[in-house]
């Protein structure tokens, strides 16, 4: 860690070197969530693997025909402007289920909803009418 004073600044201020906030970033999880594989699938929380450990029975019992998991949604193409290219945006969440019945439903775990989800959620509730996102909590 490198203390450095900043612009306009009397007091040192510390600041992480390039490398050491690769390595902090790799070891600190945002929200304290730990990853978790089940299946071959890496899950980003307890709450999702948990919900999709209550997904597999009904797969398996033939009440769900259509399990995916981390479905992307297109929210806005990309595009180039004044010589700059802007990626496209895109909503993932967490699963896609179709029923038997053929009703299907988007479900996305949430502990905290930030305000990107919050923009993103109603982006998507705009461009996909005939689909709703069911927030599932702890």
């Amino acid at each position: 860690m490198r203390k450095r004073r900043t612009k306009g600044s009397h007091s040192p201020q510390e600041h992480l070197t390039a490398n050491e906030f690769r390595g902090y970033n790799r070891m600190k999880r945002k929200y304290n969530n730990k990853r978790i594989e089940i299946d071959g699938y890496t899950f980003d929380s307890k709450l999702e693997a948990d919900f999709y450990l209550r997904l597999k029975p009904l797969v398996k019992a033939g009440k769900i025909k259509e399990l995916k998991i981390h479905p992307r949604y297109l929210l806005q193409e990309g595009f180039s402007k004044n010589g700059k290219h802007f990626n496209p945006i895109y909503y993932v969440a967490d699963f896609e289920v179709t029923y038997d019945d053929g009703v299907t439903v988007i479900y996305d775990t949430k502990g905290i909803r930030t305000e990107v989800y919050k923009i993103k959620k109603k982006l998507f509730e705009y461009k996909y009418p005939d689909r709703t996102i069911v927030e599932v909590d702890k």
